[in-house]
């Protein structure tokens, strides 16, 4: 991406996207993203055609913009491969002893599951699982996997038009 705002825009409306703040399948107007964001004209346009590459909105012609639909063979096929990455990124893990920083940091996001998974805040319990797994893979000098499976996995291959 070109300048900060249009990575702050794609960072914003994936974020929203991967919330489900903004529904598959909802109409999305541009002039209502920049009004929203309260950023200009260009960073959002270049922001939205990233996610329409990336098929997380998809375009109508004389329709408008929408949220791309999940599609469910691709959603079975990424947690194929994240399933089988992490039975390596484990196997390797079990080989390497965990500094007292790491068993502090996981033990500190087991509790914060705890606690929202008690509380029924499944956003937050998922954003803490997601750093418990990331974590295996900076334990295992693998988070550049982490970086690419989290990218080609949710933004490339879970969402069609």
């Amino acid at each position: 991406m070109q300048n900060n705002l249009t990575a702050q825009a794609y960072s914003i409306l994936l974020k929203k996207i991967i919330t489900a703040e903004l529904k598959p399948g909802e109409k999305i107007s541009e002039k209502q993203v920049e009004q929203d964001l309260g950023i200009g004209r260009t960073p959002v346009r270049e922001a939205l055609l990233h996610l329409r590459q990336e098929h997380l909105i998809y375009v109508v012609p004389q329709s408008g913009t929408y949220i791309a639909q999940i599609d469910l063979a691709s959603v079975i096929n990424a947690r194929f491969v994240r399933i089988s990455v992490e039975q390596q990124i484990m196997q390797e893990a079990a080989q390497h002893p965990l500094t007292e920083l790491q068993r502090a940091q996981l033990k500190d996001i087991i509790q914060q599951q705890k606690l929202y998974c008690s509380e029924k805040d499944f956003h937050q319990f998922f954003k803490y699982d997601d750093l418990f797994h990331q974590l295996f893979y900076e334990i295992t000098g693998h988070d550049i996997v982490w970086n690419w499976l989290k990218k080609s996995t949710f933004n490339s291959t879970v969402f069609v038009s």
